[in-house]
């Protein structure tokens, strides 16, 4: 319990009718505030970003490369299926596709906090479209309606369209416009939906 003493209170009075409290007034920048704030935020940001994006993103690459110039005939045989189109086509389909995949297991942890609940929920919302939705084991001009505008907001959709035109019809940049900007639309969403949610540090 805080008990003042006359003087203590006449002193406080006096303190403050000598200098009342009024709008906070800034003058200039805090040049040291700032840079205590970039240095702890931004570039921790910069940090984790480097390590759970790019890191990923080039194994990626440099494995679909070996991938491709390593099975045989330089690169134009896969398991025996004649690769059609261009190598370049085909890694940028797949670097969109891996950011948007990337982006949405940040946001889920983020989202979720517990291991667990976020094995779950990736494979509710990760792997079974990807097998079901995408086309890949059944074709979505045979799914009900409902289904088919479900999968023009889906990644591995447009993951599809672009691995087999690239694969078997050596379709070009203009052909695959659409599924492109589909794919960067939507791994764009999830980007700004991560970096929106995410915090550096611990607090709950």
């Amino acid at each position: 319990m805080n008990v003042h003493t006359p003087n203590a209170v006449a002193e406080l009075a006096q303190a403050e009718a000598l200098h009342p409290l009024g709008p906070r007034s800034y003058n200039g920048v805090n040049w040291l505030g700032l840079k205590t704030l970039y240095m702890k935020e931004v570039r921790r940001f910069f940090k984790v970003q480097t390590q759970t994006i790019w890191a990923p993103a080039i194994t990626t690459l440099l494995q679909l490369m070996i991938f491709t110039l390593a099975l045989g005939q330089g690169g134009r045989m896969v398991l025996g299926v004649p690769f059609a189109g261009s190598h370049l086509l085909l890694i940028l389909g797949c670097l969109l596709f891996l950011i948007r995949c990337l982006m949405q297991g940040l946001l889920i942890s983020v989202a979720t906090r517990q291991q667990q609940l976020a094995m779950q929920l990736s494979l509710m919302v990760g792997m079974l479209p990807s097998f079901m939705l995408s086309g890949f084991i059944f074709p979505i001009e045979s799914m009900p309606l409902f289904f088919r505008i479900l999968t023009r907001i889906l990644s591995p959709r447009w993951f599809m369209v672009i691995s087999r035109g690239v694969f078997l019809k050596d379709a070009s940049l203009v052909e695959l416009a659409g599924p492109l900007l589909a794919l960067a639309a939507i791994a764009t969403f999830f980007t700004a939906m991560a970096v929106k949610r995410f915090k550096a540090d611990l607090e709950p």
